[in-house]
């Protein structure tokens, strides 16, 4: 579809407005852009699936009753990085299982996965 000389003159007229315009377009495009970004500071992200669900939630009820049964499902994670990149020195390996060892004292803790202990179930 061509452009037709009424669209032409439309986009000319269009382009010598802003031309015209573009100091208050300007700046009214950053106030805009301000406000809008001014909700983002209140933004906050949860890994709390509740909040999706209301109080008396017969679901998240049955499921909270289940988790009281037999347990949560909440991790933990301790990353290591030697600094010379080679996991396997005995060094990182005692550091690795020393971390393995006091994770079994956290309070509720009911398996604990790591390299030193990879093979026990």
């Amino acid at each position: 579809m061509t452009p037709t000389n009424g669209d032409r003159e439309l986009g000319a007229r269009w382009g010598r407005w802003v031309i015209r315009w573009r100091w208050p377009i300007i700046i009214a495009s950053i106030l805009i852009a301000a406000v809008a970004g001014a909700g983002g500071k209140n933004l906050r992200f949860g890994s709390n699936y509740r909040q999706f669900f209301g109080e008396n939630n017969p679901q998240v009820e049955q499921f909270e009753a289940l988790e009281r049964v037999y347990t949560k499902n909440d991790n933990i994670m301790f990353a290591v990085e030697p600094v010379d990149g080679d996991v396997f020195d005995s060094d990182v390996l005692a550091a690795i299982q020393d971390i393995e060892e006091r994770a079994w004292l956290l309070p509720f803790a009911t398996r604990v996965d790591a390299l030193t202990n990879f093979q026990n179930t």
